[in-house]
This record gives C-alpha cells, sequence and structure tokens, in this order.
C-alpha cells in the first residue's frame, strides 16, 4: 500500500519560468515523487511523495543542486532520555594531605 504525503514548502531562488520548469523536473525525477507543482507567484512547491522512498533532505538536496533552495524546518535533534553524569575532579588524598 502506497503512503502519499502532500506538503507545501517554500522555494527560494527563482526568477522565472524557466526556474519553475527546472525544480518540478528534478523533483519528479526523484524515486518517489508522486507530483511536483511549483508556483512562481507564490514561491512554492506542492508536493505529493512517499515518504518511505524520499525524504525532505533528499528532496532539497536535488534543488539545491539544481540552483534553488527548498526551505523546510528540520526536526530538532534528539535529546538522550538520560542526562551524561557530570565527571567530578576527584582529589587525590595522600598521608591525610590534599595537593601536595
Amino acid at each position: 500500500m502506497k503512503t502519499v504525503q502532500t506538503l507545501t514548502l517554500p522555494v527560494e531562488g527563482m526568477t522565472c519560468a524557466s526556474c519553475v520548469a527546472r525544480v518540478e523536473k528534478v523533483l519528479k525525477k526523484v524515486d518517489g515523487v508522486e507530483n511536483a507543482v511549483v508556483n512562481l507567484a507564490t514561491e512554492k512547491v506542492t508536493l505529493a511523495f512517499d515518504p518511505t522512498k524520499a525524504d525532505l533532505a533528499q528532496l532539497a538536496a536535488v534543488v539545491d543542486e539544481a540552483g534553488y533552495k527548498l526551505l523546510f524546518q528540520r526536526p530538532p535533534p534528539r535529546k538522550p532520555l538520560l542526562a551524561p553524569r557530570k565527571r567530578h575532579k576527584s582529589r587525590r588524598i595522600k598521608n591525610g594531605r590534599t595537593g601536595s
């Protein structure tokens, strides 16, 4: 069963109809992309793609290679469930004295 996700994302750097055609063309070549429609006036692309075959980072990379920039918010890095333990410097005690 296919899972298709549809998103509308901003694209920077387009100035003409040729730019629109180029962005659509490179996106449609990516395996998993069902459709890509770019609107020059709004500077946005509406993508229909299978996220199991193509991810946003991959799509952004092909748009970048074409000379444009696909903007999307990357998820924040995952925080570890447990905070790393802080190491304390222990003092070495010799003969009841510290330091010397």
